[in-house]
């Protein structure tokens, strides 16, 4: 057999193929080549493989160790920055086998400003005792905040610096851990989610604005839409709910996960949901992705996958989708945007616990004793690569 070779596809091609295969079936009709290391505490951030063959090129940075894991991941809108945030074991063990409940005996919390590009380490953000589930960076790049958990996960808190470092506020929420966190499109307010709560700060004042109905779900993620008037949430109730920033009322409720709903983003037009979500049934694992069209009474298109779709980003321009999850092997899918599963890769490390995509496509990873990987943009926006032998 030939060794196999690499062309470029444009998207509609694989929009036109992705639903004559199963989700189930042979999805690695193309290929992302990583080349990541992570040796003697290096972080790798590597290019995607084209066609030519040439050999990823690599930078190093050096400032996740073993005892770290990120949790949560965002750039700012000129993805100048990147911000990062987790836990890190106090006694330098991995924090995923630190004895205590829930894992979060010996370990405290850290937030970062790293470079967007590079991934290297710019500062430390001062403040974050409690573990950080969450983190996000105003569209206007002045501000930073992270959600993090005190007690236990009894209790959570939100704080809010200054992109340069100086923590400006604290605010407490007495439900639980702060599971995530949004800022407005005008950069003006912050949402939080803590349980199935959702609370609004104005960021001037300091002032809560209005807390909205309480969903039965813990809230796992939320997202602005484009225009900045709605907000989507996905819940471990398996219900994605989109909700109205002003009045807080509730304006559709999407069923269709079978088990809970992890992830949650808009398409650019703002009519177009994509959310993931997983469980398990007679110990198999069932994932799924679920496209929700909310022009038409929330219709919905689903594929069904083995997988545990844990995380999920949407490229800016809509054009990439990925997710990830695990346990014991970092699993990375990306998939085709009009519905469709395309190529699964084992990445390094172990589960796969955040992604971001940056304005101009780069897609940052990270996951357990992996680290953090930075794969620029592909060289075209609309291409990957197909293997064919």
């Amino acid at each position: 057999m030939k060794p196999p070779t690499y062309e470029f596809v444009d998207s509609d091609t694989l929009a036109n193929d992705a639903w004559q295969r199963h989700a189930y079936g042979t999805r690695r009709q193309w290929t992302i080549c990583l080349a990541c290391c992570i040796a003697a505490g290096l972080v790798w951030a590597a290019t995607w493989r084209h066609s030519t063959g040439e050999l990823p090129v690599q930078s190093a940075v050096g400032w996740v160790d073993d005892s770290m894991v990120i949790q949560s991941l965002g750039f700012s809108e000129d993805g100048q920055w990147l911000i990062a945030g987790g836990m890190k074991a106090t006694d330098g063990r991995s924090p995923e086998i630190a004895p205590g409940p829930l894992g979060l005996r010996n370990v405290r919390g850290f937030a970062c400003i790293c470079d967007g590009g590079s991934g290297r380490l710019v500062r430390m953000l001062e403040g974050a005792a409690g573990v950080v589930y969450a983190v996000a960076m105003s569209p206007d790049g002045l501000y930073a905040a992270a959600g993090t958990a005190l007690n236990d996960n009894d209790q959570g808190q939100i704080l809010l610096w200054e992109t340069g470092g100086k923590l400006l506020r604290r605010f407490d929420n007495p439900l639980g851990y702060v599971a995530a966190v949004a800022f407005s499109r005008d950069s003006r307010t912050l949402v939080g989610a803590a349980a199935g709560q959702l609370n609004r700060w104005d960021l001037a004042t300091a002032q809560p604005l209005h807390t909205m109905p309480r969903t039965p779900g813990m809230i796992q993620a939320i997202a602005f839409s484009p225009d900045g008037l709605r907000l989507a949430t996905a819940s471990r109730d398996g219900i994605v709910r989109v909700i109205d920033v002003d009045s807080g009322e509730l304006r559709q409720s999407l069923v269709g996960h079978r088990h809970m709903a992890n992830g949650v983003a808009w398409y650019p037009d703002g009519r177009t949901l994509v959310s993931c979500g997983w469980g398990e049934q007679a110990g198999m694992i069932q994932g799924d992705m679920i496209w929700w069209d909310l022009s038409d009474d929330g219709a919905r298109r689903m594929v069904q996958t083995d997988d545990r779709l844990e995380v999920l980003a949407l490229s800016g321009d809509g054009r990439h989708i990925v997710t990830g999850g695990g346990p014991y092997r970092g699993r990375l899918i990306h998939w085709n945007t009009t519905g469709g599963s395309e190529d699964a890769h084992d990445h390094e490390g172990k589960r796969i616990e955040a992604l971001a995509f940056s304005p101009a496509g780069a897609l940052a990873i990270a996951s357990v004793e992996g680290g953090l990987t930075i794969l620029p943009a592909p060289q075209a926006a609309t291409s990957v690569a197909k293997e064919r032998n």
